[in-house]
């Protein structure tokens, strides 16, 4: 789920590497579904709670595995104003999360959140 640029990208990438079975498509196209694997590199994080809410009813919540590399740099850049979720919040999104240490650290209170079937 991504903007239409983006999109383009990942496909052209998964195409030349010949992986099958996979899914790009916008927000406008977003209903609930089951996904094997969903992967966010920051960008979960960097979206208000209202968008979060509708990803997390319309693409984690019917996840049997994801990755999310999680930052927190637009709600400290507002101030503090930004509403998202906390890292319990986060930690929280499934029944089974786990934290790693993000490789090289980029920030501080950056971490990546992983759950697996």
């Amino acid at each position: 789920m991504d903007i239409p640029e983006a999109n383009a990208l990942t496909e052209r990438y998964l195409n030349t590497l010949g992986v099958k079975n996979f899914r790009n498509s916008s927000f406008d196209e977003l209903g609930v579904e089951e996904y094997d694997l969903v992967i966010s590199n920051y960008a979960y994080t960097e979206l208000d709670r209202g968008l979060q809410d509708v990803y997390k009813t319309n693409i984690i919540d019917g996840s049997a595995n994801g990755y999310i590399t999680c930052n927190f740099i637009i709600h400290f850049a507002a101030g503090g104003k930004f509403d998202t979720y906390s890292k319990d919040e986060l930690l929280a999104l499934k029944g089974d999360t786990e934290t790693l240490t993000e490789e090289p650290l980029t920030a501080p209170t950056n971490f990546v959140l992983v759950w697996r079937k």
